[in-house]
């Protein structure tokens, strides 16, 4: 990718990325100057995130209503109304986990 130009403005920065970011797998890009170096502690590079929203349901966990560990979300995606994974959460830590499970419950025996 060529560089970035002298009088880009952060504002650009979402039209630029639109076009080759779309990728899945892709949550940001890092932004710096052509010739700056990585100083640890320092500001100077920005990480400008894509998002992509959808509407999912909890289709599975990992763990237990008790001690749970991570989130599967689902979709219906066939006419059949089959439940297809489309993400996961990274595992939860202990707090989050015991907010989470409190709004779930175990499925029904027709759960997808």
């Amino acid at each position: 990718m060529d560089a970035f130009p002298d009088d880009a403005r952060p504002g650009q920065v979402p039209e630029w990325l639109e076009p080759w970011t779309d990728v899945s797998g892709v949550e940001s890009s890092l932004v710096k100057p052509l010739h700056g170096r990585y100083l640890p502690g320092c500001r100077g590079w920005a990480k400008f995130r894509s998002w992509d929203t959808t509407v999912t349901i909890v289709g599975a966990i990992t763990g237990t209503l008790n001690r749970l560990q991570l989130l599967v979300f689902g979709r219906r995606h066939d006419p059949g109304g089959r439940l297809r994974a489309v993400g996961r959460t990274v595992p939860l830590r202990p707090d989050a986990a015991r907010h989470v499970a409190e709004h779930l419950t175990a499925a029904v025996p027709r759960h997808p």
